[in-house]
């Protein structure tokens, strides 16, 4: 640890507790009178995996033996770790809301990407989704996108910064060709959209898409210079033929409604399987979208697959 009295000049190193390698997570509870800690670690609990580990202190010198806050469960792939515990306090909720972005590190493929866990009383964790990463690692930017510390709070909104190494991997010796600082932006009311600022692109997990798709969405004032341009993909994020970004139109219904059509007809889609939509997106909004006339159908497993309507 090191403590400073200006943010410029640092001194008082010690060693505070075991810890990782991997952007620690740091808060000052006031109505607690407590510091609490978190970072990366393995060894000091003698568990196989990495693993997200909390220490407290009342004087920023005396820490306690730490407790483990995430874990691989037995429903996660043996191959998976915890690597970075970035946190902050939701700001006015007085110490009952909590955010943490960690990384989570696929050995097996040496990939790392982001995923969002919410506490209400910093010991219990809960990760939405199930590990579905905020950043993919092939929208990313690259196969290690790691999470920094601290946050910037303004504008009614969070701005979060992540660091990716291309697709050289985590252990891949350099830097890829698409390496570089990204951000992630959190709106505080809860009322988001995807946005991008200039050229960007997203897919969605497999969805039952139906047979038709309206968008609510919103473009920049240079209405000729913004659009979204939608694609159907399979499940390796292929386009389908007569389903690309150039044969997609889009027709305005109202003020924030959207048509989506492509050269062919939905109908004409593989069917009973999911797909992917895939978003390109030029200063532009987009809310949410429906998929209309979905039907249920069963998999290979008997099972319906999860319907979204």
């Amino acid at each position: 640890m090191l403590t400073s009295p200006d943010g410029i000049h640092w001194g008082n190193f010690h060693k505070a507790f075991k810890g990782g390698d991997s952007f620690p997570g740091l808060l000052h509870l006031k109505t607690r009178n407590k510091y609490f800690a978190t970072t990366k670690d393995q060894h000091s609990n003698h568990l196989i995996r990495r693993t997200i580990i909390a220490y407290e202190s009342s004087d920023f010198e005396n820490w306690n033996n730490g407790t483990i806050l995430l874990n691989g469960s037995m429903n996660d792939t043996p191959d998976m770790d915890y690597y970075t515990s970035p946190l902050w306090e939701w700001p006015g909720t007085n110490e009952n809301a909590f955010v943490m972005i960690t990384s989570v590190m696929h050995r097996t493929e040496d990939s790392v990407e982001p995923v969002i866990a919410f506490s209400r009383d910093l010991n219990t964790w809960n990760i939405p989704n199930h590990n579905m990463p905020l950043i993919s690692k092939e929208l990313g930017g690259g196969f290690t996108n790691y999470v920094s510390p601290g946050f910037v709070h303004e504008n009614n909104q969070f701005i979060h910064y992540f660091t990716d190494f291309g697709n050289e991997g985590h252990n891949g010796g350099g830097f890829g060709d698409n390496a570089g600082v990204r951000r992630i932006i959190f709106r505080e009311d809860g009322y988001t959209s995807l946005y991008a600022e200039w050229h960007g692109q997203v897919t969605t997990i497999p969805l039952n898409v139906g047979k038709g798709l309206i968008l609510n969405a919103g473009f920049s004032h240079l209405r000729d210079y913004s659009y979204i341009r939608v694609g159907i993909a399979d499940d390796e994020g292929t386009m389908y033929e007569g389903f690309t970004f150039d044969d997609c139109k889009v027709e305005q219904i109202d003020d924030i409604h959207y048509k989506v059509s492509w050269a062919k007809p939905m109908s004409e889609l593989p069917q009973h399987q999911n797909h992917r939509f895939k978003f390109d997106m030029y200063r532009a909004h987009l809310y949410s979208y429906t998929c209309l006339d979905c039907e249920e159908y069963e998999n290979e497993d008997g099972a319906c697959p999860y319907r979204v309507a």
